[in-house]
């Protein structure tokens, strides 16, 4: 299986009062997963995804 190289980006902000906000980018270049013959029936490695680039946002309230 050849080499793949896979760059992730995220940020975090503190607000007052215990709110965090976190946004992200999985995968930024979208970079293809390895083909894994072994992995019948999606054939990708278990190691990445499928779904090449995704974004995600999450907000924590701590009390």
């Amino acid at each position: 299986m050849d080499s793949v190289f896979y760059h992730d980006i995220a940020a975090t902000y503190d607000f007052d009062r215990g709110l965090k906000v976190r946004a992200g980018i999985n995968n930024v270049f979208g970079s293809k997963p390895p083909i894994d013959t072994l992995a019948s029936p999606i054939f990708y490695s278990r190691n990445a995804d499928p779904r090449l680039t995704n974004f995600y946002l999450t907000l924590t309230k701590s009390f």
